[in-house]
């Protein structure tokens, strides 16, 4: 058990200097003829900025907006890229179900991969054993804000053409038959969010950081790294450009190594059945 402890605080260690982490501003903002998009561009490591990459992209089979990690770990440590590795999903799907579906199913497998790279114990062995083996720490707080992943599709032909949201994250939870002690947790990577309607979701949610509550206009959803915004609704849906914009300095003001220009302003006008207009701001 103590080699198992120790070699995941390495781990962790490892992964907080060497990756980069997640460093993003995802924001939507609904209107009456439609929806805006905001996104920061940075990605940073260690507390400092390493590349400037666009994160809404347009595809075949919508606007696809992804916030997490970079990089990632396969179980025999070694690093690939995240960015490629959606793409792949986009390239080998033939419908936006199949996109859904794989990501959904490649983002649960690769979080537990890294899980099963920083446990390194044999009795693990694979990813596929992880939820089956009995962990004596519960995973640190840092480890889970940094291979968490959450990607947003927006499907013109969809039942639902104002965004879906995916959020798969790596949990530690007790085993509920214990009666000994110390106690043992589980790890696994669940999707807390399975593809949820974006406007669906509360305006409010969980800052990652600290585990405080924080909370948005009504017509606001905040992803990767919320924060508290008071500004009144009514002025946001009047001035959806200034309020994206507004937003993205001030979470570039309150973390400034990980938010940062330049900004990615994208506003879509619903019209009849899957017609839409893309405006890239």
């Amino acid at each position: 058990m103590l080699r198992r402890r120790l070699v995941l605080c390495g781990a962790l260690l490892a992964v907080m200097a060497g990756t980069p982490l997640q460093a993003t501003l995802l924001v939507v903002v609904y209107t009456s003829d439609g929806y805006w998009i905001g996104a920061d561009s940075a990605r940073s490591s260690h507390g400092k900025r390493v590349e400037t990459v666009c994160k809404v992209h347009e595809t075949r089979f919508g606007l696809l907006l992804k916030s997490g990690a970079s990089q990632g770990t396969t179980t025999a440590g070694e690093t690939y890229s995240t960015d490629k590795e959606v793409e792949t999903v986009l390239k080998v799907s033939t419908n936006a179900e199949e996109v859904k579906a794989n990501l959904r199913s490649r983002f649960k497998e690769d979080i537990e991969e890294e899980l099963t790279y920083f446990v390194n114990d044999l009795a693990v062995g694979s990813h596929q054993k992880l939820g089956e083996s009995p962990i004596p720490t519960p995973i640190p707080d840092p480890l889970i804000s940094a291979l968490q992943r959450t990607v947003l599709l927006f499907e013109p032909d969809a039942a639902n053409r104002l965004g879906e949201v995916l959020h798969v994250v790596p949990r530690s939870d007790p085993w509920a038959d214990q009666i000994t002690w110390p106690r043992m947790y589980r790890y696994w990577a669940p999707a807390i969010l399975n593809w949820h309607p974006i406007d669906d979701l509360k305006p409010h949610t969980t800052d990652p950081s600290s585990g405080t509550t924080v909370t948005f206009p009504e017509s606001v959803r905040m992803f990767g790294i919320p924060f508290q915004y008071t500004k009144p609704d009514e002025w946001v849906r009047s001035h959806p450009r200034e309020a994206l914009l507004d937003m993205l300095e001030e979470a570039n003001r309150l973390e400034p190594e990980e938010v940062g220009p330049p900004y990615v302003i994208v506003h879509v006008t619903r019209g009849k059945g899957p017609a839409q207009q893309i405006q890239w701001i």
